[in-house]
């Protein structure tokens, strides 16, 4: 049910093992050098609730299958080097308190359902190439803590 491997000395890719434990409910791998195809080298986890998969090395784009986890409350996957956008499946994750998506290569506009995202207490999206406006329905989020959308190509008021 638990996986912590975090801040150590790992390296290489993910087991592939990890992508049919589909009864995993956190996962923190945080800190090592791991790599891989983010969307490719998970799989879907129906009980997942704490995800943390920053400072590594993975690549590519976020999976809308992270949205099937509907417990989740907890997706963390700054400094990597992720790259495309926010799926709009991730905004559906009616328990999400903790999106952290810092210091990857994603780009686009914010997504607008981020704001229908009541739950959200920390939403960290710095250092990326997102572009327009802050949407407006990010004000809808009465919970929310900290903010952080610094080194981005955003505009407007």
């Amino acid at each position: 049910r638990y996986l912590n491997a975090d801040h150590n000395r790992f390296t290489g890719p993910v087991p592939t093992s990890l992508k049919q434990c589909d009864t995993i409910e956190r996962i923190r791998i945080e800190g090592n050098s791991i790599e891989g195809d983010i969307a490719q080298d998970f799989g879907v986890y129906p009980n997942l609730r704490y995800l943390d998969l920053s400072d590594n090395k993975f690549h590519g784009k976020i999976s809308p299958n992270w949205g099937k986890s509907l417990d989740l409350d907890t997706f963390k996957i700054s400094s990597n080097n992720v790259s495309g956008g926010i799926p709009l499946e991730l905004t559906g994750l009616a328990k999400l308190g903790r999106l952290h998506l810092s210091s990857n290569q994603l780009t686009g506009k914010l997504p607008k359902e981020l704001g229908d995202i009541k739950s959200l207490v920390e939403l960290k999206i710095s250092d990326n190439h997102f572009t327009d406006n802050i949407p407006t329905e990010f004000g809808l989020l009465q919970i929310l803590n900290e903010l952080d959308l610094g080194g981005n190509e955003l505009s407007g008021t």
